[in-house]
């Protein structure tokens, strides 16, 4: 999917701040905000910016990343999920070994939460991410924003990092939204959906 594989399928978000970066303030951003920088094996979300290509283009100084005033790059989402069969009885087996290791004959609140703790944070360390590259086409004049994927997580994951990086809020785009970029007094458009329906 996208343009590394040839797919013209992307999905539009929006914005409606006025931003203007240059390509190095984009450069150093992106690096501020790499995947890279933030990675935490211990956590089961991990996302952040990547070059267009990568794993073959690996850092933005030698990416191409500016085309006709057009940014294109790519933000990876790491997923580590647990199977909660799996984790059930783990858990089921962590809590008997507790019991005899300290000679007790029932657990605590604290004693479960403790457990359940460990045996997450064991399991996520453990555990292979599913991982998702999307790709981002932004285009800074028409305040737009095109993506190769739009699952919630993918969504939540580029609306977090654009505004933390580029201070800006997106949002997913709509044919309300269309039309108010389309006409000249966008206000009405307003008006029409708080209109209530009139009774006969």
């Amino acid at each position: 999917m996208g343009l590394a594989n040839g797919s013209l399928t992307f999905f539009r978000l929006f914005y409606n701040e006025n931003v203007e970066y240059s390509l190095a303030d984009a450069t150093e951003l992106l690096k501020e905000y790499s995947f890279d920088r933030f990675y935490d094996s211990s956590k089961p979300l991990n996302y952040g910016f990547v070059p267009l290509g990568y794993p073959e283009v690996s850092d933005f100084d030698s990416a191409e990343l500016l085309f006709d005033n057009t940014f294109i790059f790519t933000v990876r989402i790491d997923e580590k999920k647990i199977s909660k069969k799996f984790f059930d009885i783990k858990f089921e087996e962590m809590k008997n070994d507790f019991l005899k290791q300290n000679n007790k004959e029932y657990l605590s609140k604290s004693d479960k939460d403790f457990i359940k703790n460990a045996l997450t944070n064991k399991m996520h360390s453990q555990a292979y991410p599913a991982t998702t590259l999307v790709e981002v086409i932004w285009e800074i004049d028409n305040k737009e924003i095109f993506i190769s994927s739009l699952t919630n997580k993918t969504f939540e994951s580029v609306v977090h990092l654009f505004r933390a990086a580029f201070e800006v809020n997106l949002f997913r785009d709509s044919l309300m939204e269309t039309v108010k970029r389309k006409i000249s007094e966008p206000y009405k458009i307003d008006d029409l959906k708080n209109v209530a329906p009139t009774g006969f």
